[in-house]
């Protein structure tokens, strides 16, 4: 398995379903993620939160510019060509970004440490079980909120 650490906004972006690509430098490590493969996303000095998703697709992009074409829910609050650029270089620098390729690699979800009411749900088929748990907990979960939750979705089943 694959870990890389994102900040705690895009590893929001990804468990709420706006966001299904990352985009990372092509190094070593990158470059031998493959298809069908298993990241672990980690929330970056909180490492007990993360969520495990399975690589779809890979696309290799000579630079920004090229990406930000591609750009399809990299992140809910990147807005323009010069958002997008200020990022990337805030995380790897200029100099690392235009001396690198860059590779998009798109992601579902696969499992998450706090879904396990919705993996129980899924199972279930019941859209408004899943909604009411999305909803009610994942966006901030805490063990009150999952008794709470637990407690309600016996009104469901």
């Amino acid at each position: 398995m694959i870990e890389y650490k994102v900040l705690k906004e895009v590893y929001d972006d990804m468990v709420s379903g706006k966001k299904d690509t990352e985009i990372r430098l092509l190094n070593e490590k990158s470059s031998g993620i493959k298809i069908n493969d298993i990241i672990r996303f980690k929330i970056l000095n909180n490492e007990n939160v993360y969520v495990d998703t399975r690589v779809i697709d890979l696309k290799i992009y000579n630079n920004v510019e090229e990406v930000w074409k591609y750009r399809k829910n990299l992140l809910s609050s990147i807005n323009t060509l010069n958002d997008f650029k200020n990022i990337i270089y805030s995380i790897y620098t200029k100099e690392r970004v235009d001396n690198s390729k860059l590779i998009a690699i798109q992601f579902k979800l696969e499992k998450n440490k706090d879904k396990s009411l919705v993996a129980a749900s899924d199972a279930l088929k019941d859209k408004k079980l899943v909604d009411y748990i999305r909803k009610n907990y994942l966006k901030n979960p805490t063990e009150s909120k999952r008794k709470k939750v637990a407690e309600s979705v016996k009104n469901f089943v």
